[in-house]
């Protein structure tokens, strides 16, 4: 497979992935679902997340690097840097998207678990 290829796999799963965690919950979502729901084998899930946790980690990941964080390194005061951050986050979170999706996962599908450790 080509880069391209692999990457349009993973941005695949995680897309199902958010479908899937939103309607079902973290908990009671197995690989199968996502792969199911992706269109793709589960080896095929598999092979590029190890379990679940990690698939909703990177799904995270995906959304929360959408959000436009001003450069550091700017000559800027820090108020006003972490004031657009913050911003930026608001912003991301009133606009329908993967950001509103995941936070909806994160607060209302992810049930307090050992296994859901990470993610909370």
């Amino acid at each position: 497979k080509t880069k391209e290829e692999s990457q349009k796999t993973r941005d695949g799963i995680l897309d199902a992935a958010e479908r899937v965690f939103l309607e079902k919950g973290v908990g009671t979502t197995a690989m199968a679902d996502l792969a199911d729901a992706a269109g793709v084998s589960r080896g095929a899930v598999y092979g590029h997340y190890k379990n679940k946790i990690e698939v909703c980690l990177a799904m995270c990941d995906r959304a929360f690097g959408q959000i436009e964080v001003p450069d550091e390194n700017a000559r800027v005061p820090a108020l006003d840097i972490l004031l657009r951050a913050g911003m930026g986050f608001l912003r991301q979170c009133c606009e329908p998207g993967s950001v509103q999706r995941v936070l909806e996962i994160l607060y209302l599908k992810c049930e307090r678990s050992d296994e859901n450790e990470p993610l909370l």
